[in-house]
C-alpha cells in the first residue's frame, strides 16, 4: 500500500505564503478570464462549440513539446525571476489577442498562452514546496481552494464584462490581472536556493539534457513515483476527452447561451473551494492509503461521467458538474501533494516536467480520441468510453493494492 510521509523543513506559511496567494489569485483570475472570453471569441466567430473544442488542441501540443524541458528549466534557473518573466510575457501575448479576428491566429497565440502555461507549473510547484515544508497537503488544499474560487469570480467577471461591454474588455482585464500577479510576485520571498549538484558543481552549469537524463534516472528508481504520474495520465486522457465533448455538447445538444456556460465554468471550477474544505477531513485517510483513495475517487468521477452520456436536458448538468469538479480537484491536491512529499526537492521541478510530458501525452491522445469518436459516433459515446477506461483503471489497481496487502499479511502471520 502506498503510504505518504510529509516532508520536513523550513516553512514560509506565515510569511511569504499569503502573499504569494495572493499573486496566484491574480493569476488565476486572469486565466479564468481568458478562457470565457476565448471561448466566447471562438464560438462568435465561427458559430460553432467544436471551435472552441478544437482549441484544446493547440493549447496541449505546446505542453506535449515543452513540459519536458520545462522541468529542468525550473530546476536550473532562478524559480521567482522565471515566474515573473513569464506573467510578464502572457500579459503581452493578451494584447494581441484584442484585434485578432482569424481563428487560424487566435490557435496561434493559444498556442504562445499553452507555451508559457507549460514552462509556468515546474517552477511553481517547486515554490510551493519551499514555501510549505511540513504543511505542503493543506497549503495544496488552500492553494486548490483559492484557484475554484478564482476561477467562479473569474469566469463571472468575464460574463459580465462581455455582457457589459465586450470580449476584447475581457481580454485586456485578464492581460492587466497577469501584470499585477507579476508585481506581487516580485515582493515575495520564495525561499529558493541556487542548488548544487552533487560533487559541489552549480546546477546552472548542467546541461538540460543531463538534468532530464538525471531526472528520468531517478523516476526509474521510485516506484511510488511512477504509479503517482500513471495515475494522474490515466485522469487527464479521460479529462481531456470529456472537456472536448463538453463543448459541443454544451453548445450544440444542450445548447448553453454564452451566460450559461460562464455560470457552468463557474461551478466546475469554484468546485476546488468544496475540495480544500474536504481534504482537512481526509487527511490522515490519504495518508495512510495514498494512490488507494485516489482510485476510488476515479470510480466516483466515471460515474459521472456516464451520467453525461445519458442526459438530454442542462439543469442536471449543473450538479454533476459541481460533483465532479470536486472529485477531480480532490484528486489533483492528493497527486500533487504526495509527488512533492515523496521528490528530493532538487529533482522536484525536473519530475514535475516529465510527469507533465507523460500527462500530455495522455491529453493528446484523449483528443485524437475524442475527435475520431465524435466524427464517427456522437458525443455521448466519448463520455461512456471514458467512464469505461477509467473505472477498469481504478479497479485493476485496487485489486492490486488489495492482493499486495493480503500477500504482506500472509507474510507477517508466517512469521
Amino acid at each position: 500500500m502506498l503510504s505518504i510521509k510529509l516532508s520536513t523543513g523550513r516553512s514560509l506559511w506565515n510569511t511569504s505564503f499569503p502573499m504569494f496567494l495572493i499573486s496566484q489569485s491574480a493569476s488565476g483570475l486572469g486565466d479564468a478570464v481568458r478562457f470565457i472570453a476565448l471561448t466566447a471569441l471562438l464560438v462568435q466567430i465561427s458559430g460553432s462549440g467544436l471551435s472552441a473544442a478544437l482549441g484544446l488542441v493547440f493549447s496541449i501540443v505546446p505542453s506535449l513539446v515543452l513540459s519536458l524541458f520545462a522541468g529542468s528549466v525550473g530546476d536550473l534557473l532562478p524559480e521567482k525571476t522565471l515566474l515573473i518573466s513569464l506573467e510578464l510575457v502572457r500579459s503581452a501575448v493578451l494584447m494581441m489577442f484584442i484585434n485578432c479576428a482569424e481563428i487560424p491566429l487566435i490557435y496561434g497565440l493559444q498556442m504562445i498562452l499553452s507555451s508559457l502555461d507549460a514552462i509556468f507549473n515546474p517552477p511553481l510547484r517547486k515554490i510551493m514546496a519551499n514555501l510549505l515544508g511540513e504543511k505542503i497537503l493543506r497549503g495544496n488544499a488552500i492553494f486548490n481552494g483559492v484557484s475554484g474560487m478564482t476561477n467562479i469570480f473569474g469566469s463571472l467577471l468575464s460574463a459580465v464584462i462581455i455582457s457589459r461591454w465586450n470580449i476584447k474588455a475581457a481580454l485586456l482585464t485578464s492581460c492587466y490581472l497577469h501584470a499585477i500577479s507579476a508585481v506581487f510576485l516580485l515582493f515575495t520571498r520564495t525561499g529558493g536556493r541556487h542548488q548544487k549538484a552533487p560533487g559541489g558543481e552549480k546546477k546552472a552549469h548542467t546541461s538540460v539534457c543531463s538534468n532530464i537524463k538525471n531526472g528520468v534516472m531517478y523516476i526509474k528508481a521510485k516506484k511510488q513515483i511512477r504509479e503517482i504520474i500513471m495515475a494522474n495520465t490515466v485522469l487527464c486522457f479521460g479529462a481531456v476527452a470529456t472537456t472536448m465533448a463538453f463543448y459541443p455538447y454544451a453548445f450544440d445538444v444542450l445548447k448553453m447561451t454564452q451566460k450559461e456556460w460562464g455560470l457552468l465554468m463557474s461551478i466546475f471550477y469554484g468546485a476546488n473551494f468544496i475540495a480544500m474544505l474536504l481534504s482537512p477531513g481526509l487527511q490522515e485517510n490519504f495518508k495512510r492509503k495514498g494512490l488507494f483513495s485516489t482510485y476510488l475517487i476515479f470510480i466516483f468521477i466515471s460515474g459521472i461521467w456516464l451520467l453525461y452520456g445519458s442526459l438530454e436536458t442542462a439543469a442536471p448538468v449543473f450538479i454533476l458538474q459541481l460533483l465532479e469538479g470536486s472529485a477531480v480537484a480532490l484528486c489533483g491536491i492528493f497527486l500533487v501533494t504526495m509527488q512533492q512529499s515523496i521528490t528530493e526537492r532538487r529533482y522536484l521541478a525536473t519530475t514535475t516536467g516529465i510527469s507533465d510530458f507523460i500527462a500530455s501525452i495522455g491529453k493528446t491522445v484523449g483528443l485524437g480520441y475524442a475527435y475520431t469518436a465524435m466524427s464517427l459516433w456522437s458525443v455521448r459515446h466519448v463520455f461512456v468510453i471514458n467512464a469505461a477506461v477509467l473505472s477498469l483503471y481504478a479497479v485493476y489497481k485496487i485489486s492490486l493494492l488489495l492482493n499486495h496487502r493480503g500477500s504482506a499479511a500472509i507474510r507477517s502471520k508466517s512469521h
